[in-house]
């Protein structure tokens, strides 16, 4: 996926939008991502495994304490 594809997939997702300016601020748990998101947590597991599959960000832990983080870009 080229940039201009990349940022296109990005501006079309409202939840991709709001997770990845959450994390430009910091490292996040998955349960607070979807507190101050206002996810519901299955959207936010969808999103975080579409942007950790894009190389976005990382995620490590197991479901109940992952952390996830934005890559350095």
């Amino acid at each position: 996926m080229n940039e201009k594809e990349l940022l296109s997939f990005i501006l079309r997702g409202k939840n991709r939008r709001h997770m990845l300016l959450l994390l430009d601020k910091g490292s996040k748990a998955q349960a607070e991502i979807a507190k101050i998101t206002r996810m519901y947590k299955s959207h936010c597991s969808r999103t975080i495994k579409e942007l950790r599959d894009l190389g976005l960000i990382e995620a490590e832990g197991d479901c109940r304490e992952l952390l996830v983080k934005a890559m350095e870009k």
